[in-house]
């Protein structure tokens, strides 16, 4: 559950691609950095800022709103102001069928032959009957989620207030 491996390990690379070698209580790891985003597979729940969902319960308008934001100013939790709608994500949970073009967010899963080896072999989780409201997505996997996890398994359960030792946040080298 608990990191692994520190934030910041690859930030020596920059926006270059490539691994940086780590040795912990756990062993030696090679930590990858893609374009400068740290870990993309990572090993841990990462929180993925300038998105909002708003996931509504079947009788209270029965969508999965997905709002963006472009810019790195003025991000918030919790709302649609500032932020364009993406589109609608689906509505039931299971292996990814297909994606909300450009912004790689599920808008159909659990459909008939999907699994972990076919399709998208990543996991889509939501709850419109328990986990409602305003939602941020969180996204991979920690370390113990199995054949679940991947660079765009998406749960939606959570609120952007939710905070435990198995979500953290992708490290974003925005340097010269």
């Amino acid at each position: 559950y608990n990191p692994f491996i520190a934030i910041g390990v690859t930030a020596s690379l920059g926006n270059a691609t490539g691994y940086v070698s780590v040795t912990n209580d756990f062993g030696t790891h090679q930590v990858p950095s893609y374009r400068g985003i740290e870990n993309p597979f990572g090993h841990i729940w990462k929180y993925l800022d300038g998105y909002n969902m708003n996931i509504q319960t079947d009788g209270g308008g029965g969508k999965s709103l997905l709002y963006f934001r472009n810019e790195t100013t003025g991000l918030a939790d919790d709302t649609a102001t500032g932020y364009t709608l993406a589109g609608e994500m689906g509505r039931a949970a299971g292996y990814v069928n297909s994606m909300l073009p450009g912004h790689l967010f599920p808008t159909l899963a659990g459909g008939s032959g999907s699994g972990s080896t076919t399709l998208w072999c990543d996991y889509f989780y939501i709850d419109p009957v328990n986990s409602s409201g305003w939602r941020a997505p969180f996204v991979g996997g920690a370390a113990n989620a199995g054949a679940t996890a991947g660079p765009v398994y998406v749960d939606t359960y959570f609120a952007a207030s939710n905070t435990t030792t198995n979500i953290g946040s992708r490290l974003c080298f925005l340097g010269a």
